[in-house]
């Protein structure tokens, strides 16, 4: 028992290292070489070791597959292993799937889930061989595969799994440890919606409409069954990585559908299968992203009232006192990103380059009002509106290609309204999660800011002494990256764009 205990207990401590789990196993072998025979519970604990380090130690799943090996040649019934045993060492190899070290090449990347998979399938053939109830595969056994597919982004393979599992729930008279549960199913969607594959989108639409289809014809209606917020929100953002046509329109049919069952939940008008389904914050960015985020004319010209309508739908339901809807600064960016999205539409290809034109200086404006707007809310204490470096970088983009002449002017005015966001008391305190590629979006100017303002100003031809002006902004932000700022590291576009604003110039020939 104090073998066990001391085994338990290194089981349990979280290390990016292998020392634990060469400790534990160290104990594991100590009591098999004093005659003691170690039971069942003693070897999971330290498969259980490796499989708390499998993250971060490469050959751990292969040293946790070698204690069930030893299990196994033991053949003695005191430490048979069971699905706990197994399933740990699924888990093992699944979190391998999120190593970053893997080479790229796809065989390699997905190596970790094969692998999960085959010992899923090796107990499978042991129970359906044996009739052992002890190492039949249970819910948790195919989700962790299928979350295992998931992360080495082989969607079609996660959603094979699932299949799987619903064939054999249904061949085996609905055997409860095999049901897929809602995890199950919002897996397989979250997998399709990151998916780079062509009408990922769709896929994990019709893996939403198979359970929603399967629960209104069937009997059973539990929580742990029914489609739920994240399963609709991950087919919104399916549609909102999609850039495919109408992508838009799809994203806010789904929100639709999200806010018609969350009204009939509310108003008990599904009484025996309430929804459980609520409208949120994230919900609604996601919608608006999928605007934003629009690659067809058509979707890009109307992107930015699209967008704008949601915001004001989030605020009309936030202020009739739903607190789940309530506008961030994340929901202010996006909608942000929706407006610049008709920037994006080549004036010279494009059908109506009149309206275009109109469109980007009418955006422009809009984008001004609207971080106005953000700012007033965050003076009256709203700290969820508050405007970041983003906020600022948006509009700057916005100003690039709205073609106003007073563009420069305007650029100069917000450049110093974001500096000034430096120097808030809440500086640290409200800053949004990160950037696409990891980095915080702090308050603080960073290289974007300062390329943009650079190539507004080289592109302003009434703007005096644009040169000199660029060539300034450049040793800025040369200063600001020695002092500390590290986000305001010039790159090549900065000298890039120096020198076109040197090379516009007829002001000074110099």
């Amino acid at each position: 028992q104090n073998y066990c205990t001391a085994i338990h207990g290194l089981a349990n401590c979280k290390s990016k290292s292998n020392k634990i789990a060469l400790e534990a196993e160290s104990i594991l072998h100590r009591m098999i070489s004093r005659g003691i025979k170690p039971n069942t519970y003693a070897y999971s604990c330290v498969i259980d070791a490796w499989k708390g380090c499998s993250e971060f130690v490469e050959d751990a799943p292969y040293r946790a597959e070698s204690i069930l090996n030893e299990m196994d040649q033991r053949e003695q019934d005191i430490c048979k292993p069971n699905t706990i045993t197994y399933n740990s060492i699924i888990s093992a190899w699944a979190a391998q799937c999120t190593r970053k070290n893997h080479l790229d090449e796809r065989r390699n990347r997905e190596k970790p889930a094969f692998r999960a998979e085959e010992i899923l399938l090796r107990m499978q053939s042991r129970f359906d061989e044996t009739g052992e109830h002890n190492v039949k595969p249970n819910t948790i056994t195919y989700n962790t595969v299928i979350k295992a597919w998931s992360q080495c982004g082989n969607a079609q393979r996660a959603e094979n799994m699932l299949q799987a599992m619903i064939e054999r729930y249904e061949q085996h008279g609905g055997l409860n440890a095999v049901r897929p549960d809602v995890i199950s199913w919002a897996t397989v969607i979250d997998a399709w919606s990151k998916s780079n594959a062509i009408g990922s989108a769709r896929r994990a639409g019709n893996v939403l409409k198979q359970l929603e289809s399967l629960h209104e014809s069937s009997l059973v209606w539990t929580k742990n069954d029914r489609p739920n917020t994240i399963c609709y929100v991950s087919v919104i953002d399916a549609w909102s990585r999609s850039g495919e046509e109408g992508a838009g329109e799809m994203a806010e049919s789904v929100l639709s559908l999200m806010e018609r069952m969350q009204h009939e939940t509310d108003h008990g008008m599904q009484r025996e299968k309430k929804h459980d389904v609520k409208l949120t914050t994230y919900a609604f960015n996601v919608t608006i992203n999928a605007w934003a985020k629009s690659r067809v004319e058509d979707d890009r010209i109307k992107a930015g009232d699209r967008a704008e309508l949601l915001l004001r739908k989030m605020q009309r339901l936030y202020q009739l006192g739903n607190d789940e809807v309530q506008p961030d600064t994340i929901t202010y960016n996006t909608v942000l990103s929706a407006f610049s999205a008709a920037n994006d539409i080549d004036r010279y290809f494009t059908k109506d380059p009149l309206k275009v034109t109109e469109l980007r200086k009418f955006n422009a404006n809009r984008a001004e009002i609207l971080l106005h707007e953000m700012s007033v809310e965050y003076k009256k204490g709203n700290s969820k509106s508050r405007p970041n470096v983003r906020s600022y970088n948006a509009i700057l983009k916005i100003l690039s290609k709205s073609g106003c002449l007073d563009s420069a002017d305007r650029a100069e005015r917000l450049f110093l309204q974001c500096k000034s966001l430096e120097h808030s008391p809440d500086n640290n305190q409200n800053r949004e999660t990160k950037y696409r590629k990891g980095k915080l979006a702090t308050s603080k100017v960073d290289h974007i800011t300062y390329n943009t303002l650079i190539n507004i100003i080289a592109k302003s031809q009434n703007y005096p002494n644009r040169a000199s002006r660029a060539q300034a902004l450049l040793y800025e932000m040369h200063d600001s990256y020695f002092g500390g700022n590290v986000g305001a590291k010039p790159t090549t576009v900065s000298f890039n764009i120096t020198l076109n604003a040197c090379a516009l110039s007829v002001d000074n020939p110099s």
